[in-house]
């Protein structure tokens, strides 16, 4: 449970320095995942993940991450639940680049 609950502390942690960065449209062009971004900033491959783009927007991420987090992480241990959900976000974020224009930018746990 404790890696279920670090991440979703870090997606709170994002979400808070999102609102405190002065801009909040800057923050996500800068840190969500597009193809562009990729190429510029490698790590836009994780910062992605734990940006949001409202209140509401992360508050359905850490409800599901909480729910169903803490029943996989019981079942197949901390280490398996994290390559999980890394690998599962991820793909989510490469399969978007299917769905979307290559500047597109997309943000989030939901994947």
């Amino acid at each position: 449970m404790k890696a279920t609950y670090i991440l979703i502390l870090m997606c709170i942690l994002g979400y808070v320095i999102m609102l405190y960065s002065g801009n909040a449209d800057n923050f996500i062009n800068y840190y969500g995942f597009s193809g562009e971004n990729l190429i510029q900033r490698p790590w836009v491959i994780f910062t992605s993940i734990f940006v949001h783009a409202n209140f509401n927007h992360l508050i359905s991420n850490v409800l599901v991450l909480l729910f169903f987090g803490i029943a996989l992480e019981k079942e197949i241990n901390w280490h398996k639940f994290l390559f999980v959900f890394f690998t599962g976000a991820i793909i989510g974020e490469f399969m978007s680049l299917i769905a979307y224009s290559w500047n597109t930018v997309g943000i989030g746990a939901s994947a």
